[in-house]
């Protein structure tokens, strides 16, 4: 006797012992899938924490340069953009690529 699966779905798992036996499968599955994402994730979350650190670090070297070889400001002002970022890292860093940098090309 073939039953459709909807019917098959219906009936209790106490009925059709292989709905029982899928059902563990199917939570197998998605707990392995869970358990590989959350492995991926232990393993690209701290490789992206380097990633980004080290961007801001480059960042913050390259605007501590460009203020200091920067022609259009004097040398008061110099000192005082490379004094805020080096104080405030990539605060003043972002700062001075939004206001020193201003006019220049």
């Amino acid at each position: 006797m073939a039953r459709d699966t909807v019917e098959i779905w219906r009936t209790p798992a106490k009925h059709f012992p292989a709905r029982r036996v899928l059902g563990s499968m199917m939570k197998l599955m998605v707990a392995c899938v869970m358990l590989g994402l959350v492995v991926l994730s232990l393993l690209v979350l701290p490789l992206a924490l380097v990633l980004a650190v080290f961007g801001l670090f480059v960042f913050w070297v390259w605007m501590l340069v460009d203020a200091i070889r920067n022609e259009r400001l004097s040398g008061w002002s110099r000192v005082g953009w490379a004094g805020a970022i080096w104080f405030t890292h990539w605060i003043g860093a972002l700062l001075y690529l939004i206001v020193g940098r201003r006019g220049r090309a």
